[in-house]
């Protein structure tokens, strides 16, 4: 970081934060990708021109500076106009006529729309955050054009929306500590902004704002100990606001010089390994990950991708070695995937790709792992070929977060929908979101009542109100991890749904059970195995094997205990005896207006597959089980439904429970309760793994008050040691502190043996191994 002496080198930091934000420095001017980003940039810049106000009153004849859009709009045209000045290679490079309407532009927005006799108005974001940012690069790129008393007049305007990047929003409005991106996005107004006029105190200040984005969060918003990202209190936004962070820091950390031993910045590095690597499938950021920005026409999770490698590309020099050739080979493994190339939408990101491209790192595929993010209720499994998400809710995490016009149907995104990764690499970018049915996303357990839009409330306040969601997980092991994951859904808009869903995930196998489904609406209530994108051609392929043969589907059949079913390049389905499928073959039409108000309005048809089970009207107390096999040929299934390699040991309210050829055993326990062997004490989850020569447990409590003990009824031998917590002897009567959940402990009794081990247990999973 800059000493205070070189801190007052103001002229090389403006210019340096120029090269940043125009990427004008990395040009080569003979390679077709920048020439293609470069018409783009004149063409926008252009367009803008073109619509330039002959009003003293407004800088564009359709943004009236009366109005927060108008605002917002008027900044970002003026920073594209400005950019496109300074960048070597546009058609409007030092183009006299556009700087002058740039400088004309930020003074009369300066003076009818952005300033400190301007109260705040509508959304907090824009006077803050959005024009702010925007302004500050406009200045430092005309920096030389502009007079010192538009300087000062200009700053005095940030100064008043952003009187102190440690706080957001104005007095009277919510004024609150800023946390994570909003933390990050505040200070980079601050310290851009301090460039202009020399402030060090503002500088200084605004620097030291910036750890405490990426510190561990001591409230809701912020990265947590597992690598969730919170956001809006309760909504999981690794995937969206997430990304922001190391996108926005990847140019502060290049404008400060910040590498790995200069402070804490180190942190936030490690960061990238725990919270962002592991949400990116095949150049896929999870949409389970992105909240209300995937109903955004012009951001797919590929786009999201292409963000984070830009941001990783642009840090890889201030790591060490060995991290910088594992971030990029990731990303080059990603890139390929993407087809070699990125969402190119700007000369930085054309140069990110060309220095990934020219990097000596060897491309690193993905690796098989289990990702619980106990925190925000989310699951991510990886392996030979294939992935899976889970997306709960819970008291603390919402089901969805609709706003400002955005997601108005995403009432079930958070109850238990599962999102499978194969091949069919085009599954949800493909237009699946304006075109899904919203009542039918795989996995959840629905009630076909039509919901109000924004069913529950904006901005994270869809909360579940079920007991509790969480699971265990084993990932750290030299064989095959797996997770055990449960969630109580009490539905949105009073309908009296509910249901108990438990998911184990091991052994090339997912199997979901539900129980206790309610429901008094008197509409049907339908547990979803399956809600497939076909894209643009029906699934001729598709079977079912039980009572009914189904074959070139189109419409709804009904089918009486079916046996499997078989989907071809995705995989197959088993059902448990006495459940009724419904198989639907449809070609769904929607917009991306239907769901965001800024989308287009043009009408897009999709062809989709829909399993569910039939739970019929006014259910009390129903219940499914089924397992989904991913990638099995139809041999493959036929095979397995002869032998099936799992078996239902409870699936009662008390407890659930599946083992899986007898090596994996997953139980959530929603009281005291036995089953297979195993028996506890109060509400949690156990996940047990049988190794030959050991057996390795993962155990979360997740009850109120006393221990959570765990009895099993075979003889496992004595604890050797816990995994990642601390080693020690043989005689099973140690505590093993792992950080302390007010004395909640896990208490293992096994056998007959008199005494016990006690295990102090905090945030999440205590991972433990028997031998």
């Amino acid at each position: 970081m800059p000493t205070p002496t070189q801190a007052l080198k103001w002229p090389a930091l403006r210019r340096r934060w120029v090269d940043i934000v125009t990427g004008r420095t990395d040009i080569i001017g003979n390679l077709d990708a920048y020439s293609s980003i470069l018409d783009k940039i004149s063409s926008q810049a252009t367009a803008h021109l073109l619509l330039t106000s002959a009003s003293k009153e407004d800088v564009f004849v359709d943004a009236p500076l009366d109005t927060n859009l108008g605002v917002r709009v008027t900044y970002i045209r003026l920073k594209d106009m400005a950019i496109a000045w300074a960048t070597p290679g546009t058609a409007l490079y030092n183009d006299e006529n556009a700087l002058e309407k740039v400088l004309e532009g930020v003074r009369r927005a300066n003076a009818k729309g952005y300033n400190p006799t301007i109260e705040e108005y509508g959304n907090w974001w824009t006077w803050e955050v959005g024009a702010s940012f925007d302004l500050v690069n406009i200045l430092a790129v005309v920096f030389d054009h502009l007079t010192q008393e538009e300087i000062d007049s200009n700053c005095a305007a940030i100064d008043f929306y952003v009187p102190d990047p440690w706080f957001s929003k104005p007095q009277g409005r919510g004024r609150a500590p800023s946390t994570g991106t909003g933390r990050v996005n505040l200070c980079k107004v601050i310290i851009v902004r301090s460039l202009l006029d020399g402030d060090y105190r503002k500088f200084e200040h605004a620097r030291a704002g910036l750890p405490s984005a990426w510190a561990v969060a001591q409230g809701q918003n912020g990265f947590h100990k597992d690598g969730s990202y919170i956001t809006h209190n309760t909504v999981a936004y690794n995937g969206s606001y997430g990304i922001e962070m190391p996108k926005i820091l990847a140019d502060i950390f290049r404008l400060l010089e910040a590498t790995p031993s200069a402070g804490r910045e180190g942190d936030f590095f490690k960061l990238i390994e725990k919270a962002f690597l592991p949400i990116v499938y095949r150049g896929q950021v999870l949409d389970s990950l992105r909240g209300r920005s995937i109903t955004r026409s012009d951001l797919r999770s590929r786009d999201e991708a292409s963000k984070l490698i830009e941001a990783i590309v642009k840090m890889h020099k201030s790591v060490d070695e060995e991290t910088e050739a594992h971030w990029m080979g990731r990303c080059k493994s990603w890139l390929a995937e993407l087809g070699g190339t990125l969402a190119l939408d700007s000369v930085n990101r054309v140069t990110a790709q060309r220095q990934l491209e020219e990097h000596p790192a060897t491309p690193i595929p993905e690796m098989d792992a289990v990702h619980l993010f106990g925190r925000m209720d989310r699951v991510f499994v990886r392996t030979n070929g294939w992935a899976i998400g889970i997306s709960g809710a819970s008291s603390q995490v919402a089901f969805y977060e609709p706003g400002n016009g955005e997601n108005p149907f995403g009432f079930y995104t958070g109850a238990g929908m599962t999102t499978l990764y194969n091949d069919d690499i085009d599954q949800f970018d493909d237009n699946f979101w304006p075109t899904v049915d919203w009542y039918r996303l795989p996995g959840t357990t629905a009630d076909q009542l039509r919901l109000p839009d924004n069913a529950g409330g904006t901005f994270g306040r869809a909360l579940c109100n079920g007991e509790w969601t969480g699971g265990s997980a084993i990932s750290e092991t030299e064989d095959e991890g797996g997770v055990v994951f449960g969630q109580h859904v009490v539905g949105l808009g009073g309908t009296g749904l509910q249901a108990r869903k438990f998911w184990l995930i091991g052994c090339e196998l997912v199997v979901a059970l539900g129980c206790g489904i309610d429901s008094t609406s008197g509409e049907d209530v339908e547990t979803i195995v399956e809600n497939r994108n076909l894209h643009e051609g029906f699934a001729d392929g598709f079977e079912v094997l039980g009572t009914k043969r189904v074959l070139e589907l189109r419409g709804m059949e009904t089918v009486q205990e079916p046996r499997w079913a078989y989907l071809p390049g995705v995989g197959g389905y088993h059902f448990h005896p006495g459940q009724t499928l419904k198989a639907i073959q449809e070609e769904r039409v929607g917009s991306w207006s239907e769901i965001n108000s800024d989308g287009p309005s043009e009408r897009i048809a999709r062809k989709y597959l829909t399993l569910s089970i039939d739970h019929g009207k006014f259910p009390d107390g129903s219940s499914y089980a089924y397992a989904i096999l991913p990638n099995r040929t139809r041999e493959a299934v036929e095979q397995f439904v002869l032998r099936p390699d799992y078996q239902v040991l409870s699936n009662t309210k008390t407890v659930q429970s599946v083992e899986i050829g007898s090596k994996l055993r997953g139980y959530v326990f929603w009281a005291a309760g036995v089953s297979g062997g195993v028996s506890a004490s109060g509400p949690g989850t156990l996940l047990m793994r049988d190794e030959g020569d050991r057996t390795i447990i993962a155990a979360t409590p997740h009850g109120e008050g006393d221990d959570f003990v765990i009895h099993f009824d075979a003889e496992l031998g004595p604890i050797v040691s816990a995994i990642g917590f601390a080693n020690f002897a043989d005689s099973c009567d140690h505590k093993i502190p792992v950080g302390a959940q007010a004395g909640k402990r896990i208490v293992l009794l096994r056998g007959n043996r008199a005494h016990e081990a006690v295990l102090e247990v905090k945030n999440g999973s205590l991972l433990s191994q028997l031998r």
